[in-house]
């Protein structure tokens, strides 16, 4: 079974827009987001982390957050991810399938928010939610290499 590499990068000021890439190797994820953080503030401050699956860029009271993630490619299709900002920053792979099957979750994992967080529409906007303390995303990514 092979594996490739998913990338998830975020700034501090974009915190419904994430992205996502693909890789053969750690090593070149890791590279990449060496260089993603240098490219977002030269002169930052980079810490290692989760043993190398997490490289935070941080420059005065900003940031800039990777995490790599190992994934199975003959898996499925498609990746169901999900991040938060505001009280730190995660990523999580929520499922993989085909497109159809990670939006019927995205779909229901939304539908679990507004029940537990007793949210109204204005508190949704697609695929990110706004629960009062925090935005939480979900998007779904094609798996490419």
């Amino acid at each position: 079974m092979s594996k490739l590499y998913l990338l998830c990068e975020l700034n501090d000021e974009d915190y419904a827009y994430a992205e996502h890439k693909f890789f053969k190797t750690y090593e070149e994820a890791k590279q990449a987001a060496i260089r993603s953080c240098k490219d977002w503030k030269s002169n930052c401050d980079i810490e290692i982390e989760d043993e190398g699956f997490r490289i935070t860029a941080r420059y005065e009271d900003s940031f800039y957050v990777t995490e790599i993630k190992q994934i199975c490619p003959e898996c499925g299709t498609h990746l169901l991810i999900w991040h938060h900002g505001y009280e730190g920053v995660d990523f999580e792979i929520r499922y993989q399938g085909t497109y159809e099957e990670c939006e019927r979750t995205m779909k229901k994992e939304i539908q679990e928010l507004v029940d537990n967080y007793e949210l109204i529409d204005e508190d949704i906007c697609i695929n990110t939610i706004d629960t009062g303390n925090e935005w939480e995303v979900f998007d779904i990514v094609e798996i490419g290499e």
